[in-house]
C-alpha cells in the first residue's frame, strides 16, 4: 500500500467521524422542540403571509378581505385611519411552567418584542402545525389564540384541521366557535366545494340534538354568512322544513341577519303563509323588522296587523312599532289605541307601547284619551 492510500483513507474517516459528530442544524429541529427549549417563558416567530395581509407590526392587523381587523385600531365610516402594510405574520408565545398560556399575532413590518427570544423565519408549513396542534390540544386562550395566525399562513389550507376541532366535542365551545367562524368566512380564494363542504359541517352541527343549544345557535348565524350565499338556500328549506320546531325558528332568526336580498323576499313570502305555525309568524314578523328592514317590510307588517286573528302576532308588531319611533309609526299606535273596533286588549296594549316612548305626541294624545 503507498503512502497516498494510507492518507486517503485517514482523511476519508477523519471526515465521517466530524460529520457523525455535528450537532443537527436548527432547521432539522422541529418548531416545537425549538420553542419548548428556548431559555425563556417568551418566543417569537414569524413566517409568510397569504397575498393581502397587512397591519401595523405593532397593534392591529387586517386578515385581507378588507372588513376584518383584529387588535386595537382606529376605524372611521368603516375604513382604517392607519396605515396598513403588507409584511410576514409575527406570532409571540408566551408560557408558563412550560405550557403555552396566549399566542399573539400581528403583522406588517417587523418589531422586536419585548423579552422574546426569536427564532426567526420559519416556514408556513411549520408555523401552521405548530399553530394548529395547538389548537386541538391546548385549553383556554391560547388554543383559540392559534387560529388567527394559521388561518393567515401562506398556501397552507387549515380547513381539514377545523373541520376536526369543530367537530370534536370534547374540545371547549369558544374554540370550536372559532374554528367554526374560520370554515365560514367569505373567501373569494375558496372553491365551491370548499364553500359547500363548510355549509355542510354548520349544518349537520346545527342538527345535532347532543350539540348545544348556543353551538348549533352560532352553526345557523355562520350559515348565512358563508362564502358565495351557499348558506341561504339551506336556511330557507330548514325553516320551512322544520316550522313546529327550535331549528326552524333560529333558522329564521339567522335569515333575517343575512343581507342577501333572497333572505328578505323569503320572509315576505312567509308572512303571506296561513298556514304558519303562530310561533314562527311571530318569529317571521320580528326577523322582517330587522335591521334590513324596508319601508315594504314596515307596510307589510302593518298589513298583517289588520288582517291577523292571532293576538300574540299582532302585539309583536304593536310592540315593533313602538321601537321603531317614527313619527308615522307613533300615530300609527295611536290610531289603534282610539279604535274601539279593536278588541280591549289590544288597544291597552298600545297605550302601554306609547307610554314606553318619549314622544310628545303620544304623551298628549295618551292624555286627551285619559280625560275623555
Amino acid at each position: 500500500m503507498t503512502n497516498g492510500h494510507l492518507l486517503l483513507r485517514v482523511v476519508g474517516t477523519v471526515v465521517i467521524v466530524a460529520c457523525a459528530a455535528s450537532p443537527a442544524p436548527a432547521s432539522a429541529q422541529s418548531l416545537t422542540s425549538r420553542v419548548n427549549s428556548a431559555s425563556t417563558p417568551r418566543v417569537q416567530f414569524e413566517f409568510a403571509a397569504k397575498p393581502g395581509v397587512c397591519g401595523d407590526g405593532l397593534s392591529f392587523l387586517s386578515s385581507g378581505n378588507g372588513s376584518s381587523y383584529y387588535g386595537s385600531i382606529n376605524i372611521v365610516d368603516g375604513v382604517a385611519t392607519q396605515p396598513c402594510s403588507p409584511g410576514p405574520v409575527r406570532v409571540v408565545v408566551d408560557r408558563a411552567d412550560g405550557v403555552i398560556t396566549s399566542i399573539e399575532t400581528v403583522a406588517g413590518p417587523l418589531h422586536p418584542a419585548g423579552g422574546a427570544i426569536d427564532l426567526g423565519t420559519v416556514t408556513a408549513r411549520e408555523a401552521v402545525d405548530f399553530l394548529m396542534a395547538i389548537a386541538m390540544k391546548t385549553d383556554g386562550n391560547a388554543g383559540r389564540q392559534a387560529i388567527l395566525p394559521a388561518g393567515l399562513a401562506d398556501g397552507v389550507d387549515i380547513a381539514p384541521s377545523l373541520t376536526a376541532i369543530a367537530r370534536d366535542q370534547n374540545r371547549p365551545i369558544d374554540i370550536r366557535r372559532t374554528a367554526l367562524s374560520w370554515l365560514a368566512r367569505d373567501d373569494a380564494t375558496y372553491s365551491e366545494a370548499r364553500t359547500a363542504s363548510a355549509a355542510d359541517l354548520l349544518v349537520s352541527i346545527a342538527r345535532d340534538d347532543n350539540e348545544t343549544q348556543a353551538l348549533r345557535r352560532t352553526a345557523l348565524s355562520l350559515l348565512a354568512r358563508v362564502g358565495h350565499g351557499a348558506g341561504v338556500p339551506t336556511l330557507m328549506r330548514l325553516a320551512t322544513d322544520n316550522a313546529s320546531s327550535w331549528i326552524g325558528q333560529e333558522s329564521l332568526r339567522a335569515i333575517s341577519q343575512s343581507d342577501d336580498p333572497r333572505a328578505r323576499a323569503f320572509l315576505r313570502k312567509e308572512l303571506a303563509n296561513a298556514d304558519l305555525p303562530e310561533a314562527m309568524l311571530i318569529e317571521t314578523i320580528r326577523a322582517l323588522a330587522g335591521t334590513q328592514a324596508t319601508g315594504q317590510d314596515i307596510s307589510l307588517l302593518r298589513s298583517t296587523f289588520a288582517s291577523s286573528s292571532s293576538e300574540r302576532a299582532r302585539e309583536a308588531i304593536l310592540e315593533i312599532m313602538a321601537q321603531r319611533g317614527t313619527a308615522t309609526d307613533i300615530q300609527w299606535l295611536i290610531g289603534v289605541a282610539r279604535n274601539a273596533s279593536e278588541p280591549v286588549a289590544i288597544r291597552r296594549r298600545a297605550i302601554a307601547s306609547l307610554a314606553r316612548t318619549d314622544d310628545p305626541r303620544a304623551k298628549t294624545a295618551l292624555q286627551e284619551m285619559t280625560t275623555r
